[in-house]
């Protein structure tokens, strides 16, 4: 199977996950099993979101990018396509637990809004999207695969 055709797999696998964990969620607790977000629980679950998604986003973009200055130098292609396909799936979950976390914690996190209502946490929808957002820079396209796998900037293709 072709380097692009397993990356775009896991790529929409990530998405599809979203997609069926708010189904879930949503299905599943439906306002069961609610933790308050102003309780030390609830702050502590939102702490650890923020968190991971504040290190992992450009941890993962920049930390690929570094592992591709060695992946670049590999010689035999087999080789380095190998260990573009390894780190690039690395990316692409570092990036997707953040979302999937975010998503958990808005379906059991709760509080109330100013006419009392119990209404969902939405800054945890915010990561979530902001994860998401993040997962866009990891779409693998052949020229994208190429320019990374390669370590050079599309600036420095010579046109032809």
């Amino acid at each position: 199977m072709k380097l692009q055709t397993k990356l775009t797999i896991w790529y929409y696998a990530y998405f599809t996950a979203y997609v069926l964990m708010i189904a879930l969620f949503g299905y599943l607790l439906n306002g069961r099993w609610m933790l308050d977000s102003f309780a030390q629980p609830g702050q502590s679950i939102q702490y650890a979101v923020i968190f991971y998604m504040i290190v992992s986003i450009p941890g993962a973009l920049y930390g690929f990018k570094y592992m591709m200055r060695s992946v670049s130098k590999i010689e035999d292609p087999v080789l380095q396509e190998a260990a573009y396909y390894k780190w690039s799936v690395i990316r692409m979950t570092l990036i997707a637990v953040g979302g999937l976390a975010a998503v958990a914690a808005f379906y059991l996190l709760y509080m109330k809004n100013a006419a009392g209502v119990t209404v969902h946490n939405q800054s945890m929808m915010w990561c979530a999207a902001v994860c998401i957002l993040a997962q866009f820079f990891c779409k693998p396209t052949e020229k994208k695969i190429y320019l990374e796998m390669n370590d050079i900037r599309e600036d420095d293709i010579p046109n032809s």
